[in-house]
């Protein structure tokens, strides 16, 4: 006997998507038929990180520990039909959503057993997902960082204008030291002169 396990959308999620697994059953080409397919169970282990636990399989028996993991599912086959050399049953699907407790991944393991199985080195797989937090948190962080900068960028330049302002002062208007303010800017007559010619 051997086990895989897959999903249906990959390896990377964020959280509060909803995942689903994939878990099959098949019988190596190179072993025998198993007779009494009945006597064959699946169990699979959810870490934390999973909620509203669903759990569907055709010709399956199903119990699950808990609607939010951790928690333990027990699948026992309940089909009359034999399982052939290179036959596979009917797939269980796992699904759920994902919660904070997922990040950074979430690894589901499920073992297949049978009497009499001679080789058990593929009777268990694990199947890892990637979890990242939630779309609008990044969002909500980027937009913090623009306003900080937003206002740095004012800071900046209200100690620009201040500093425009006292070099304004220190040098008199238009540039030139000791003209009041009230007076005349050679620098405007000399560009209208410009100007006029």
């Amino acid at each position: 006997m051997q086990i895989i396990k897959s999903s249906i959308r990959g390896d990377h999620y964020h959280v509060g998507d909803n995942v689903t697994f994939f878990v099959a059953v098949t019988d190596a080409s190179y072993a025998g038929p198993v007779v009494d397919p009945t006597t064959i169970s699946v169990e699979d282990i959810i870490p934390i990180g999973l909620r509203n636990i669903q759990v569907h399989g055709q010709h399956w028996h199903i119990s699950v520990s808990d609607q939010s993991s951790p928690a333990v599912i027990d699948a026992q086959f309940n089909g009359s039909d034999p399982l052939l050399p290179g036959g596979t049953l009917p797939a269980l699907t796992i699904s759920g959503e994902l919660t904070h407790d997922a990040v950074p991944s979430l690894t589901d393991t499920a073992t297949v057993s049978v009497p009499d199985d001679s080789y058990t080195d593929n009777n268990t797989v694990s199947y890892t997902i990637y979890v990242k937090n939630q779309h609008h948190n990044n969002n909500n962080n980027n937009n913090n960082n623009n306003n900080n900068n937003n206002h740095h960028n004012n800071n900046n330049n209200n100690n620009n204008n201040n500093n425009n302002c006292n070099c304004h002062h220190g040098r008199g208007f238009g540039g030139v030291p000791g003209l009041p303010l009230t007076g005349g800017d050679p620098f405007a007559s000399a560009i209208r002169d410009v100007n006029d010619h």
